[in-house]
C-alpha cells in the first residue's frame, strides 16, 4: 500500500512557497514552516513616511516561460497591481 507523505517545505520566501505551491497541486500534503513573522523571505514591503519600500532581489523579469507559467497560475489567486504611471521612475539601493 503506498501512502503519501507529509511534506514539509522549510522558508516561505519565493522559492519555498513556490515549491509548495507545485508540491501542492500534485496532491501532496505540505507544510511550511517560516523562521519569520511573515512569508516573503528577503522580498518584503514596508511603508514609512508615506512612501512605499521594497525589499529583496535587485530585479526581476520574465525571461523563462517557466515564470510565466507560474505567474499564469496563480493569476487567479491574486491581484495583479500596476504601476501609476508617474512611478515610472525607479530608485535602486544596493547593500542594506
Amino acid at each position: 500500500m503506498y501512502i503519501k507523505p507529509n511534506i514539509a517545505v522549510i522558508g516561505a520566501g519565493l522559492t519555498g512557497l513556490t515549491a509548495a505551491y507545485y508540491l501542492k497541486k500534485q496532491g501532496h500534503s505540505v507544510t511550511i514552516f517560516e523562521k519569520g513573522t511573515k512569508p516573503g523571505g528577503v522580498i518584503q514591503t514596508h511603508n514609512e513616511n508615506g512612501f512605499i519600500y521594497e525589499s529583496g532581489p535587485n530585479t526581476g523579469v520574465l525571461g523563462n516561460p517557466e515564470a510565466v507559467e507560474l505567474l499564469e497560475a496563480l493569476y487567479p489567486l491574486c491581484e495583479l497591481e500596476v504601476a501609476d504611471q508617474a512611478a515610472k521612475t525607479r530608485w535602486i539601493w544596493k547593500g542594506n
